[in-house]
């Protein structure tokens, strides 16, 4: 979904065979971080195949430990 006038991106991350990866969800956080500098908000929910069970994922976790094992890197 994207919301124009509320510059809202929306994705669905339909878990039908495998739980969301860590990996994935990094790449989502650091796609959050990348859009909120064009003042682009981004939410990720998750649901199962059937479309029940929607929740709403919380980025900002993600984003600052992919941020801080980066840093890490080059200390």
């Amino acid at each position: 979904m994207i919301d124009h006038k509320n510059r809202i991106i929306g994705l669905l991350e339909i878990e039908d065979s495998s739980k969301l990866k860590a990996e994935k969800l990094r790449a989502y956080s650091m796609f959050w971080m990348d859009a909120d500098s064009y003042l682009i908000d981004v939410e990720v929910y998750t649901c199962d195949r059937y479309g029940r069970g929607i929740q709403a994922l919380s980025l900002m976790a993600p984003c600052y430990d992919t941020l801080e094992a980066e840093f890490a890197k080059k200390v």
